[in-house]
């Protein structure tokens, strides 16, 4: 009998410890999105995630329109984005060979969307902002040479 008691507490305190010990934080990429029509949020729509045409993960939009998704590295994802009496959309995020961080450069414009959509009206579809669009895209541009500047000084340094 103390010799099972001893095993089931020795058992009890590796579970506890398990529980409290923090696990690493690791670095996944993420999606920041919110849902609108026309200049409206729209709240309770309803976000799916699959991978490999499997549905992994079901959210909705809060009472503000926003949601948040994260992602496992070196993957393919289909976001879905669904209401009642609106069109169903879907969009692609992929996971594969994403950069890792060069020191000596800002990545903080990567914290913002690099694309931004809306429905026009006009057409009935949902179009992407070229403007901001086009921003995006020079910014990634500037980013790409200052990376490729930091390496160039860091293989001379290693000479």
């Amino acid at each position: 009998m103390r010799k099972s008691l001893i095993i089931f507490l020795f058992l009890l305190s590796g579970m506890l410890m398990s529980q409290t010990t923090p696990a690493p934080k690791l670095n996944f990429p993420s999606v920041d999105g919110d849902v609108f029509e026309a200049k409206t949020k729209l709240k309770n729509v309803t976000i799916k995630v699959y991978n490999n045409n499997k549905l992994i993960k079901t959210k909705t939009t809060d009472s503000v329109g926003h949601y948040s998704l994260t992602f496992n590295l070196d993957s393919v994802y289909i976001v879905e984005l669904s209401k009642d009496s609106f069109i169903t959309k879907k969009y692609e995020v992929c996971t594969k060979e994403l950069t890792k961080e060069i020191d000596g450069v800002d990545y903080d414009h990567y914290k913002k969307p690099m694309v931004k959509f809306f429905y026009n009206k006009k057409t009935d579809k949902f179009e992407y902002d070229t403007k901001h669009f086009t921003k995006s895209f020079e910014a990634q541009k500037a980013i790409t040479e200052k990376e490729k500047k930091a390496i160039y000084k860091a293989k001379l340094k290693k000479k």
